[in-house]
């Protein structure tokens, strides 16, 4: 499957080729529709005009997709990582102005790797 590197790298997860999870370079994770959503508020929000506003829902670890992954579909235990990535302190980002002046309400980290792991087993359906 051909993606951008954000999605290549959750279906590198789920592509049976990994031993372990592996490092996860930027831990800051935004569902796209939740960004795309923040960038149509701060157009048609006053206050927004020549600011900047992280839209960031959650940390993140890749260890923690396949959980997810593995958690929610049973079916691709086979294709994940086997061994465990050990996860490490990470920075996290201040989204409060976000949420304070464009009503950004992120979805979950769970909701967003479940979605797209489900477009990615659409994809490949088709593909087949």
């Amino acid at each position: 499957i051909s993606a951008n590197p954000s999605l290549a790298s959750v279906y590198e997860l789920m592509d049976a080729k990994l031993e372990s999870p592996g490092e996860t370079l930027i831990p800051l994770c935004v569902d796209v529709r939740d960004a795309a959503k923040a960038h149509v508020r701060a157009y048609e929000t006053a206050i927004a005009s020549n600011q900047r506003y992280l839209t960031v829902s959650s940390t993140y670890s890749r260890q923690q997709f396949v959980d997810i992954i593995r958690e929610r579909f049973p079916s691709l235990v086979g294709r994940l990582p086997a061994r465990r990535t050990e996860e490490s302190e990470v920075a996290g980002g201040d989204n409060r102005k976000s949420i304070r002046d464009l009503g950004f309400a992120p979805r979950d980290l769970e909701e967003t790797v479940v979605d797209t792991v489900n477009r990615f087993l659409e994809i490949e359906n088709i593909g087949h």
